[in-house]
């Protein structure tokens, strides 16, 4: 019997797939459970006006992202941090810090897990940081590398 899934099986397909199962389990599982549905002309015509829309969404979803990737990567944020001598800082900054500043100054939400660090900014100076910025309806399929510069400089006194 064929069906088409409705939801992800494991051991048996993806949403969205067409699948051979035997009449048992669909009748007994798949469908009382509306995990599927039937493989005739009317729910394939609806999956496959579905599907476009989905399609649709991507694009848009990707574009959006990729628009929003190149303005972090043109963009450069400073971060003022009290320190001691030599320029060293009295802690070190962190993701937070870097979510923080990118929400004031561009306005925009980010993950802090979505921010990769290789060492951790201890001194003042100028850092590319490497964020890896996914879709929200699709972050499995859509995401972006991008670079921020992040200035780390001192904060003076009385600001």
């Amino acid at each position: 019997m064929k069906v088409i899934l409705k939801q992800n099986i494991s051991g048996v397909g993806k949403i969205g797939d067409i699948k051979e199962v035997s009449p048992g389990h669909a009748r007994n599982y798949l469908l009382p459970n509306a995990l599927a549905l039937l493989a005739n002309d009317k729910n394939l015509a609806v999956v496959q006006r579905a599907k476009e829309v989905i399609e649709k969404q991507k694009g848009v979803e990707k574009g959006t992202l990729k628009e929003f990737a190149e303005k972090l990567s043109k963009a450069s944020i400073n971060i003022g941090v009290k320190t001691g001598e030599g320029g060293k800082l009295f802690g070190s900054v962190t993701k937070d810090d870097i979510v923080e500043q990118i929400k004031k100054d561009l306005g925009h939400d980010i993950n802090k897990k979505d921010i990769v660090f290789e060492d951790p900014i201890k001194e003042t100076g100028l850092y590319s940081v490497e964020i890896k910025l996914k879709s929200k309806k699709f972050s499995d399929e859509i995401s972006e590398t991008v670079k921020l510069k992040v200035w780390v400089v001192e904060k003076k006194e009385g600001k």
